[in-house]
């Protein structure tokens, strides 16, 4: 990993236990993608998901890696070492598969879907 969008980098990300988001933007899944853990909280009051990815963000939910408020992530806080063992390396493939590109010929890949709209 030598550089994220988002202003990441490996010096940056390795001082921390987790990085914290406020919505599930691009750093989000570059975290999830590169396997850094990462939280998001996410009030929705500026956004929402689509009902067609809801269920995904349910997941993300169980999962502890999403949260709708602060005093829910303040509630697992409180035994610290189990919340980083749940954050670490969160089971997301379902959730990868369906919006995390990762394919190294995405580019080919879109430009064909587009040519074939």
């Amino acid at each position: 990993i030598n550089n994220f969008d988002k202003g990441l980098s490996p010096k940056l990300v390795s001082k921390y236990d987790f990085i914290l988001f406020d919505h599930p933007g691009t750093g989000y899944l570059e975290c999830l993608t590169y396997k850094i853990p990462t939280i998001t909280i996410w009030d929705k009051s500026f956004s929402k998901e689509n009902k067609s990815s809801r269920n995904q963000f349910k997941k993300l939910s169980k999962l502890k890696i999403l949260y709708e408020n602060l005093n829910e992530l303040r509630s697992i806080m409180k035994n610290y070492p189990l919340f980083l063992s749940k954050i670490r390396n969160p089971k997301v493939s379902d959730f990868k598969s369906k919006y995390i590109n990762i394919d190294v010929q995405w580019s080919k890949k879109w430009l064909n879907f587009l040519n074939n709209l």
